[in-house]
């Protein structure tokens, strides 16, 4: 049939077209970057297990906002007149967060959530499943909680995902969390969430008004003189000390496990900070309320007969400084 021609069944009425159009049914992402969620070396639960009440969070609850744009305005079904959009069918979203930096640590039970309602977190089908770094929730479109806070089709909104601390643990002085998932409409293939603005990736980016420093081992014997030696480029700064020790080795804490790093060098004696019932060993943290930037530490293991010495940088579990990842 040449360009041009029109084709009839049984010299019937001229034959016509639709041309469907491939729309999603809904995308997922974040529109920014959210750093405000700050640790607090000061939480009334204890140091780093609570958070700085600002930027939307609480003392205890930390929240950061996704984007959801519910399709096309123009978007219908087959029969050329039906709204089709994610509210109008029997689809599913599925939202995977994942936090590779400290794998949920310091999380409440069954409290990490996506406020579908706009109302009341962690209500029934807003509960993520956490497993080891990464966090699954499913919604299917039917349920009640994701309808209330879904935007009309053609229209954008957000939704808060909440993460409460349990107040026993730390929290840790960084983590980030990236963000990803599919929907499945009721018609139409799945597909993945795009990375609109290309925050995806570092979704939700934690930070600390304090930094943690460790040593992994230390030695309080006879004979060998044993100090943390620091390094504070900021003002004077207080800390707290936690040691641990064997099993069965009991550990008392000394005048040193808590105190002050003074601007420019403090040296502690690891004796004066802990001292052990068993074996003299053990390991050590320290939590500092100062930036990351400002503090170094450094373990300094001395002979003192014969002055051998030794010296090893203490850790930096969690967070950056210049570029650099511990």
């Amino acid at each position: 049939m040449g360009s041009g021609e029109t084709a009839r069944i049984d010299n019937s009425a001229a034959l016509t077209r639709v041309v469907g159009t491939s729309v999603n049914a809904i995308n997922v992402y974040a529109a920014a970057a959210d750093t405000g969620t700050v640790a607090d070396v000061n939480a009334t639960a204890g140091p780093l297990m609570g958070f700085v009440a600002a930027n939307g969070d609480t003392a205890t609850v930390a929240n950061a906002a996704l984007t959801i744009d519910n399709n096309s305005a123009n978007a219908v079904t087959a029969d050329g007149v039906t709204a089709f959009d994610f509210l109008t069918t029997t689809g599913t979203l599925s939202l995977s967060v994942a936090d590779a930096t400290k794998a949920y640590a310091g999380l409440a039970a069954n409290k990490f959530c996506a406020d579908f309602s706009g109302a009341t977190a962690c209500e029934t089908g807003e509960v993520f499943t956490v497993t080891t770094d990464t966090g699954a929730l499913t919604s299917p479109a039917a349920n009640g909680a994701a309808v209330a806070a879904f935007p009309a089709q053609g229209a954008t909104a957000t939704v808060n995902v909440t993460f409460q601390a349990d107040g026993t643990s730390s929290l840790g002085t960084s983590r980030t969390f990236a963000v990803s998932g599919t929907v499945n409409p009721q018609v139409g293939a799945a597909h993945a969430f795009a990375d609109t603005a290309n925050k995806n990736a570092t979704w939700w980016t934690w930070s600390a008004n304090a930094i943690e420093l460790w040593s992994p081992y230390f030695s309080t014997a006879p004979g060998w003189i044993s100090r943390f030696a620091f390094m504070n480029t900021g003002t004077a700064v207080g800390y707290t000390a936690t040691c641990n020790a064997e099993s069965g080795n009991t550990v008392a804490n000394g005048a040193a496990v808590t105190g002050t790093l003074t601007a420019g060098m403090t040296v502690i004696n690891a004796a004066d900070v802990c001292t052990f019932s068993g074996n003299t060993r053990g390991n050590v943290r320290f939590i500092i309320n100062a930036p990351a930037g400002n503090i170094h530490g450094a373990y300094n293991l001395v002979n003192a007969t014969s002055g051998s010495t030794s010296i090893s940088d203490m850790t930096r579990p969690f967070g950056t400084v210049a570029g650099t990842t511990w």
